[in-house]
């Protein structure tokens, strides 16, 4: 193949690949509802800024925050806090991390070419990154910040460039805590890079950038944990601290990671060689050194988030999009040299862009599924109609806003246990309905992943099965989201007569999944047209005379 042809053929890959990924956000956009397991409670954090509600408060019954930062929330809150606004803000910072793209690529001495290609390889990446692109969530905002900051560094010449690009760092921290690794990084890049400098004024710019970064996060910081009664330091902090890293998830971590983005671990590691090669060399260039530093920052922070437990591969985005501007400056540098590499290039980029391809229709809202979400929320209506509903596996749905499964999961994994109004709420009884996921026999819990049911937690378990039975099944594709998620909430738990909390856990167990197979019985029967067998009260009594 000629080097035209190659470049034309690398050059329709990555188009067909645009055009897939513009046309599967155009759809997910367009979505109302909640498209992801976690964004529907994002929206109620977005709400509560706007109502002008405490985010961070102590974890209770009605309210437990995420572990996030709170500049999306806060952007989103101020922009008009709909799911709309909170997808356009995501996609703003991904226009803004692929124009950064090209341009650091270009300040790195990629080719016009080459540049161009970086912002269509970080488009490319949607898949790779988990269709997060466009979703109401943090990460792609904290991406263009990380971007935006790398950009003025490395055009940075004079201290009052160096104290903004630091302010862009230190501002990231409150779109997710992993900026600490940007800031260190980058740091230790302008420090690497100023070396041929004088002294003074190698320690005037990185002086002047890592407390510029400081002097942005401490204070807001500060004042968000002494306005919170120190709770927004409990959620932002101390939750991710203890989520720790789990070395056993590298069995399922790394061959994901690196088999399915080979090109990005090899440009990563190759613009480290080539960055000590120079360095060795006495001819390492100030923007290389900064560029390589901050790329193997954000590789750790990846690979840490990743090994978390429920770190999943979004995590991957901001160090992706650096390592799509290494892919590009290697490239350049490889063409420019010439030789047999250079005629490989354009066969290994097409092979890597080939392992994110996807299917269009994959997590996006399928026919039907509108009318089918809008019957869930009727029927979360209708319940509420009796009182005080819970859903713990999504959020904005319910009249009262509550917690989503994954913050409660965080507390406890922290606490050691539910917060305790929780475990009296099910025990007295205190909601007229709880739509949740139920662990029927065969399922089994994945012993690597955080709870995804109210049953999976070790004291809440009992008060909920003795307080409540299993009165419905709600159709999977009225319960399912655009995105697979971890727990359905598809069960109906309706308050038991009077409490079983005489029956031991075996009894009540046995009781529950005699429950739900009843309520799929009736639920069959209805969807057949056929006259239900028995109404919705009489499940409790039956599954209890039924051995």
């Amino acid at each position: 193949m000629s080097f035209r042809r190659a470049r034309i053929a690398l050059a329709t890959v990555l188009a067909a690949q645009v055009v897939v990924v513009a046309y599967a956000i155009a759809v997910r956009v367009a979505f109302p509802f909640q498209i992801e397991w976690m964004t529907g409670s994002v929206l109620d954090h977005v709400e509560r800024a706007r109502q002008g509600l405490p985010i961070y408060t102590e974890p209770t019954a009605s309210w437990i925050a995420y572990i996030y930062p709170p500049l999306y929330t806060w952007t989103v809150a101020l922009l008009g806090g709909s799911a709309w606004v909170a997808r356009l803000v995501s996609l703003a910072s991904l226009t803004v991390q692929m124009a950064c793209a090209r341009k650091v690529a270009r300040e790195l001495g990629a080719s016009p070419f080459w540049s161009t290609a970086s912002a269509a390889l970080v488009l490319a990446c949607y898949r790779y990154v988990g269709w997060w692109y466009d979703l109401e969530r943090t990460d792609t905002l904290f991406g263009a910040l990380v971007l935006v900051s790398t950009l003025t560094l490395l055009r940075a010449r004079s201290l009052p460039a160096h104290l903004l690009a630091g302010a862009v760092a230190g501002l990231a921290f409150f779109a997710k805590q992993q900026a600490v690794f940007y800031v260190a990084g980058a740091a230790f890049g302008l420090a690497v890079a100023c070396r041929t400098d004088a002294k003074r004024a190698r320690f005037v710019h990185v002086a002047g950038f890592a407390t510029s970064a400081g002097v942005v996060a401490v204070p807001l910081a500060v004042w968000l944990h002494a306005s919170s009664g120190g709770w927004f330091s409990y959620f932002v902090l101390r939750m991710p601290r203890a989520h720790g890293i789990s070395w056993e998830l590298a069995i399922d971590v790394f061959p994901h990671d690196i088999g399915r983005g080979f090109v990005l671990y090899a440009a990563t590691i190759a613009i480290a060689a080539v960055s000590l090669k120079a360095l060795r060399r006495g001819t390492l260039q100030r923007e290389l050194a900064m560029f390589a530093a901050v790329t193997g920052a954000g590789f750790v922070a990846a690979v840490s988030s990743r090994l978390h437990i429920g770190g999943w591969i979004n995590v991957l985005q901001p160090w992706s999009t650096l390592a799509c501007i290494a892919t590009v400056v290697l490239a350049t540098r490889i063409e420019e040299a010439g030789g047999r590499r250079a005629v490989l290039l354009a066969p290994v980029l097409i092979a890597q862009i080939g392992a994110w391809v996807f299917d269009p229709r994959e997590f996006t809202p399928r026919p039907g599924m509108l009318a089918a979400t809008e019957r869930f929320h009727a029927t979360v209506r209708a319940l509420e109609a009796s009182g005080e509903v819970l859903v713990v596996g999504r959020g904005h749905v319910t009249r009262e806003r509550h917690f989503q499964m994954s913050a409660l999961a965080d507390v406890a994994k922290v606490e050691g246990r539910s917060p305790a109004d929780l475990v009296v709420a099910l025990e007295r009884r205190r909601f007229a309905a709880i739509i949740d996921d139920v662990r029927l026999p065969g399922m089994v819990r994945l012993p690597r992943w955080p709870p995804v049911m109210l049953e999976d937690f070790q004291d809440l378990e009992k008060p909920l099965l003795a307080s409540y039975f299993v009165a419905r099944r709600i159709p999977d594709a009225e319960a399912e989201l655009p995105m697979i998620a971890p727990g359905m909430p598809k069960w109906v738990l309706l308050p038991r007569a009077k409490p079983l909390a005489e029956l031991d856990l075996f009894e009540l167990k046995r009781r529950h999944v005699r429950e739900a197979e009843l309520a799929e019985t009736r639920g069959k029967a209805l969807a057949g047209g056929v006259a239900a067998p028995f109404a919705e009260t009489d499940i409790e009594t039956l599954a209890a005379a039924s051995r």
